[in-house]
């Protein structure tokens, strides 16, 4: 795994998310900013981070087309959007890309917390890919390779990646190796970084980890 590949999940207080970015942003990591963190920073603030371009702007919209047409134009101009809704929502997060070029986006089947029925996930991303779609987000062996399978050339970003055998909220999990076996572009991790006590350190341990398979 190269270090562009991994994706920091940036949990808790916005001062301690700028604390990390700034400890480890040399090692070319990117980072993954949720609705928490979203609704906490100051509007300047929390654009310069997404004005980065290894941020993952991660905040699932789901409105009608022109909202988020309009939305999506304002966002900045984040490495990767995510999306739910149907393909009226994705192709409106498309036509509002297109003042934002470079940004791609992501749709989010389903979470990864939660358990649908492998046809349905299938359905949900060949949807997705038929709108436009540049790649989604999947978790799981079963629900990476299904999507790999549907389209090989779009992006997949996996959350749920269990590292020291804690899984957190996930009920789909991969080992980071595991994760690139199967064919993701992108993993997710949260907590075994940012709570850690050395959040660089934690970092240089899961690439010398992954790389050694």
């Amino acid at each position: 795994m190269k270090a562009e590949q991994l994706i920091v999940a940036l949990d808790g207080e916005l001062r301690d998310c700028i604390g990390l970015i700034q400890e480890t942003k040399d090692l070319g990591t990117k980072y993954k900013i949720g609705l928490e963190l979203f609704a906490q920073g100051e509007c300047s603030l929390i654009r310069s981070l997404i004005d980065d371009r290894r941020i993952f702007l991660d905040l699932k919209i789901d409105d009608i087309p022109t909202t988020v047409r309009r939305a999506v134009r304002r966002l900045g101009t984040p490495r990767f959007l995510s999306v739910q809704g149907d393909e009226h929502t994705i192709k409106a997060a498309i036509e509002g890309k297109h003042s934002v070029p470079g940004t791609d986006i992501i749709y989010v089947p389903t979470l990864s917390s939660r358990s649908i029925e492998d046809h349905e996930f299938c359905n949900r991303v060949e949807t997705a890919y038929e709108a436009g779609a540049d790649g989604v987000v999947a978790s799981g062996q079963t629900r990476v390779t299904n999507a790999k399978a549907i389209n090989p050339n779009k992006i997949i970003i996996s959350p749920g990646i269990r590292v020291g055998g804690d899984t957190h909220d996930h009920m789909h999990t991969l080992t980071p190796t595991q994760a690139f076996q199967y064919g993701v572009d992108y993993i997710v991790v949260g907590r075994p970084i940012s709570r850690s006590k050395n959040a660089r350190t934690a970092i240089q341990k899961l690439l010398d980890r992954s790389t050694r398979g």
